[in-house]
């Protein structure tokens, strides 16, 4: 866990414009909030451009 400066830095230095892309596949009406969750949460982690889901769940 990490603290709101460093989680500022985290998406500073990896943006990800096309956030609903980059974290759904699939077309539901709740996949722009759930995407914007999980980068938050990939943020505050430090696991935005990891793609294994073991890393990002530990």
């Amino acid at each position: 866990m990490t603290n709101i400066l460093e989680a500022i830095v985290n998406i500073a230095n990896n943006p990800v414009v096309a956030i609903r892309n980059h974290y759904t596949g699939r077309n539901r009406a709740n996949n722009v909030g759930e995407a914007l969750e999980m980068f938050v949460k990939d943020a505050f982690a430090n696991t935005i451009q990891e793609q294994d889901i073991q890393v990002k769940n530990t």
